[in-house]
């Protein structure tokens, strides 16, 4: 048998396969979230309006992550809760257009497909990276760069598809809500059907939930390294997905039409892809925090593209920027959150991570009507480029004073919690 044989035998053996299709077919589904805000303005809600839906789904995406990280954690299955995550995304995204602009209705549905969307890419990235990481650990070429490259292609994709098709045929943005149902339920089948993958203690031992007493989740607040990112990534994240919230108004203020914001995000998410094959060299050779930096400086600069042109060229090139810098920063952040905190909170410390993200992103939604009315659209990208060059002081100055502080990172070798977990796990099996 060759080596190529031999390679391919290898991915298929350590469920590259497997959870390449299940972020591809996941992250499809969420191309939908680009045509949620033309959706509104098509149904005619106001300006102020949507931005207290948008709010209220960030009030959402603040609450529920942490909870269902935690439920995660103590069953010692991010599968479970992943499937259960995305059914009910399904039937969130089929009951927005279902409910035809009852604004009410709208703010409930909205906030509920938040809570429950906003964990799926922690539960699902966290599982992948572990299994990924323990595979390469016992010698497999399996590498979790390629897999999550594979989930900015299916959004890429379905963005492009979508907006492709609502230009062609002037439907209502409606169209891409429905088709994103069946990609959900698609995506619930895969993860239901993934018990092989799932190679935890959990799987074999006939006590598989452990106690938040065994656990510990207070580990996470004493964790200097892990809060204070916390709070810088919350307000990278804040920045990039509230500009990108209101990229469609953007364009219609340029005198574009608002479907070609699928286009945009398209040429965004299909930027994101080398560099999730590009980051681990970059990672080796300048580290994950000067690669958080520098992605933190680079949306800044889309941002001020937008404030100063404004133009559809000026926000193509800006879209190109952000997507090459969410790339490296969604490869970076994970795999460094991962190495900051015990691997039995791994999906805790995620999930806080993507509920913390939407604090500030929650204010600034509530904000975001009442600024585009009373300021104009290009005031978004102002509060944007401050929020970012705010971020990168803080994160330069946090790793500092660790430094000066003498702070060590986390290591599991030193935390007697982790090895009584570890040890119990080993006795189970």
């Amino acid at each position: 048998m060759n080596k190529h044989s031999l390679y391919w035998q290898d991915l298929s053996r350590h469920g590259f396969f497997y959870y390449t299709a299940l972020l591809f077919c996941y992250c499809a589904m969420f191309a939908c979230e680009v045509f949620f805000v033309p959706y509104y303005m098509e149904v005619g809600f106001s300006n102020a309006q949507i931005g207290v839906i948008m709010a209220l789904r960030s009030a959402a995406a603040t609450v529920f992550p942490p909870f269902i990280g935690a439920f995660a954690d103590k069953i010692r299955s991010k599968r479970r809760a992943l499937t259960l995550c995305l059914l009910l995304v399904s039937l969130f995204i089929f009951l927005t257009p279902t409910v035809s602009g009852v604004y009410w209705l709208s703010l409930l549905i909205g906030a509920l497909y938040n809570g429950f969307s906003s964990p799926v890419s922690s539960l699902a990235e966290t599982w992948a990276l572990t299994e990924t990481e323990r595979a390469r650990s016992g010698g497999s070429r399996v590498r979790y760069g390629p897999i999550r490259a594979a989930a900015s292609f299916g959004y890429a994709l379905f963005c492009l598809f979508y907006s492709l098709l609502l230009q062609k045929t002037g439907g209502s943005n409606a169209i891409a809500l429905y088709a994103s149902v069946a990609l959900g339920l698609i995506s619930v089948g895969i993860a239901a059907g993934g018990r092989k993958w799932e190679h935890s203690a959990a799987a074999e031992s006939p006590h598989p939930a452990l106690t938040f007493r065994e656990l510990k989740p207070g580990r996470l607040l004493r964790n200097y390294y892990y809060m204070t990112f916390l709070l810088i990534y919350a307000m990278m994240s804040c920045a990039l997905n509230f500009a990108q919230n209101y990229i469609s108004q953007l364009i219609v203020a340029a005198g574009g039409a608002a479907s070609l914001s699928g286009t945009f995000n398209f040429l965004r998410a299909f930027l994101e892809i080398p560099m999730f094959f590009w980051a681990p060299r970059l990672e080796r050779r300048f580290g994950y925090t000067k690669l958080l930096l520098a992605s933190c400086l680079a949306f800044f600069l889309a941002n001020m593209l937008y404030i100063c042109f404004g133009s559809i060229p000026a926000i193509l090139i800006g879209q190109g920027i952000a997507g090459m810098a969410g790339g490296l920063m969604f490869a970076c952040a994970l795999s460094y959150i991962f190495t900051l905190v015990p691997h039995s909170l791994s999906a805790t410390a995620q999930t806080l991570s993507a509920g913390c993200n939407n604090i500030i992103c929650m204010l600034a939604n509530l904000a975001g009507g009442f600024l585009i009315d009373a300021f104009g659209i290009r005031s978004i990208y102002g509060v944007c480029a401050g929020i970012l060059l705010l971020a990168f002081l803080l994160f330069w100055a946090t790793l500092g004073i660790g430094r000066l502080r003498g702070i060590a990172p986390y290591a599991p070798e030193s935390d007697p919690v982790e090895q009584a977990l570890r040890q119990k796990a080993e006795h189970e099996i």
